[in-house]
């Protein structure tokens, strides 16, 4: 469960004054870097045209930022997080299985997994799933 801290909506408030755009949710990721999960199609009003509003964003808070734009569909939200590595995500029953090519495999998992960590935190909000990385 997520918890948030003065920072955290602080990051969130900075991000609506930007962008326009109402965020979700916000992460942090191992690196202290912020990750924000959009509605469905404001990801374009999010980023702005030229990517003007997502470098002013950074500028500002002095981190590179990720924004991911939410669908109801599981299988295109995890691809969504994992953009821009290609990944063929499946459904089974329960788990969710994201097949990635062996040059990519550390980039999805992270050192001591904790991308995949943070991924699973993020679905497992919105799904009852598991993620496993083939």
């Amino acid at each position: 469960m997520q918890v948030y801290d003065i920072k955290l909506i602080g990051y969130m408030k900075l991000f609506e004054d930007i962008t326009s755009v109402r965020a979700k949710d916000c992460y942090l990721d191992k690196l202290d870097n912020p990750l924000f999960i959009v509605p469905k199609d404001m990801l374009g009003r999010a980023i702005g045209r030229g990517s003007i509003k997502l470098k002013r964003l950074s500028r500002l808070l002095k981190k590179p930022i990720k924004i991911v734009e939410f669908d109801t569909n599981m299988q295109k939200f995890v691809s969504n997080l994992l953009y821009p590595i290609k990944a063929a995500v499946e459904c089974k029953d329960k788990e969710v299985y994201i097949t990635v090519d062996s040059l990519n495999k550390g980039r999805v998992l992270g050192r001591d997994r904790s991308n995949l960590k943070l991924i699973q935190q993020i679905v497992s909000k919105y799904f009852d799933v598991k993620l496993v990385v083939r």
